[in-house]
């Protein structure tokens, strides 16, 4: 009994991380990246024949700086612990919705990982190059729900491996009417303020 529980245990040890592993350890870090805010988001992808830009500068989770650039305009907004402004044409206008713009992106940020994992099927991919930098790669697959807004059904997330922090994630799948592509990548600010205009 006592063998056969060995060489159960070393042929797992042999088939390397399993499927929860990596899913956990792709998780974890999605997770981790709000514990070492100030932060920068940047998204930039095509959906439905749309290309879009969004930049979000996080100091914390109640201060934060985001610009959303589509084809035709760009929309900026700043918030500042429950104060806010936006801008679009040059110049920037105090708004009365903040604090609840404030906690939607904050729920949404804390929200993230549970979003690009609960239910995915994970793969490790161990360490890979990606321009040039040496990360730990996941690969994610989800059934993609385009009525959700969501219509994404394979992710790559890169982490660096000494932080284990995400570096850069490509999302794809398929929109309403043509393919989806998106990539997001992670910046660390150390020292990053943000201040009212």
């Amino acid at each position: 009994m006592q063998r056969a529980v060995g060489v159960a245990a070393f042929l797992l040890i042999l088939a390397g991380p399993t499927e929860a592993d990596c899913l956990g350890e792709a998780k974890a870090a999605l997770d981790a990246r709000l514990s070492y805010l100030p932060l920068r988001e940047i998204l930039e992808g095509d959906r439905d024949g749309e290309h879009q830009r969004i930049v979000l500068e996080l100091e914390t989770l109640q201060r934060f700086h985001t610009i959303i650039a589509g084809a035709a305009s760009q929309v900026e907004l700043l918030i500042l612990d429950g104060k806010g402004w936006s801008r679009e044409h040059g110049r920037w206008v105090p708004f009365a919705a903040a604090a609840a713009t404030s906690e939607a992106t904050a729920e949404d940020e804390r929200a993230m990982a549970a979003q690009l994992t609960d239910g995915a099927a994970a793969t490790c991919l161990g360490v890979v190059d990606v321009g040039g930098q040496r990360l730990t790669g996941y690969e994610l697959k989800l059934d993609g729900d385009q009525s959700s807004g969501t219509p994404y059904s394979t992710l790559h997330l890169y982490a660096d491996p000494k932080t284990g922090l995400p570096a850069s994630l490509d999302m794809t799948g398929q929109g309403e009417t043509g393919p989806a592509n998106t990539t997001q990548t992670f910046e660390y600010l150390k020292g990053f303020k943000l201040t009212a205009p």
